[in-house]
């Protein structure tokens, strides 16, 4: 009984982190389930974010026994106790990763542009897409800001961190999956109380390599009030 109290208390402290940290992300969630292999069946489901350093940051995970409709709705029902509402929330799964281009497009005429090449190429995927609706996995049609989440490679990077733990047993699976995250939160930890500047890392260095890029870029003059540049 008291190794069972210790390891809930272990598990409560390690979870705590990771509910704070949601508070200062955008409200965009990325899930992914990964399947056990070998003697012990059962789904690994999980959901996280990125932090503001561009960092991953889990956010809930457990075990179902496949991926259906009361498996994702017990899953999103506790993550729901455990974190509460947000408004505008948004989250992302894998139903339109190969959906690229069209999903990163910025401008809704460039959105139109490459739409009207898929509607060419195939018909029946443009009606299904726009039955699932573009703001679902489009971000010129988003009503949240996405950030860089366009897709669920969040959650692939979390499963193929435990592509080996899929043989374990649950007990000892969720055990590596606690030590995996607490590691990872310690990490991006111990390398922001090191930053003194306003920004992260990763996102200075997207600054540093936009502003060497522009350097050797000039402006063109198009009209009185509209300019370009080459």
């Amino acid at each position: 009984m008291t190794r069972k109290r210790a390891c809930i208390g272990t598990y409560k402290r390690s979870l705590k982190s990771m509910m704070r940290g949601f508070e200062f992300c955008r409200p965009v969630v990325v899930v992914g389930a990964l399947h056990q292999s070998g003697t012990y069946q059962g789904t690994f489901v999980s959901a996280s974010t990125l932090d503001g350093a561009g960092c991953i940051l889990p956010l809930t995970y457990g075990i179902v026994d496949t991926e259906n409709d009361c498996s994702w709705t017990w899953f999103f029902q506790q993550s729901k106790n455990a974190f509460g509402e947000r408004e505008k929330i948004c989250v992302v799964s894998d139903r339109n990763e190969s959906i690229k281009k069209g999903a990163k497009a910025y401008r809704k005429d460039d959105f139109k542009k490459l739409t009207a090449k898929l509607d060419k190429i195939d018909g029946r995927v443009k009606k299904y897409l726009q039955d699932a609706g573009y703001e679902r996995w489009s971000r010129s049609h988003a009503t949240v800001n996405r950030g860089r989440m366009m897709t669920s490679n969040k959650a692939e990077c979390i499963n193929g961190c435990l592509v080996d733990a899929r043989q374990l047993t649950i007990i000892d699976l969720l055990e590596e999956v606690r030590i995996l995250f607490g590691s990872w939160n310690c990490k991006n930890r111990e390398i922001a109380s090191y930053t003194k500047k306003t920004l992260g890392k990763r996102f200075e260095e997207i600054l540093i390599l936009n502003a060497s890029k522009s350097s050797k870029m000039k402006v063109v003059v198009s009209s009185e009030f509209i300019f370009f540049s080459v």
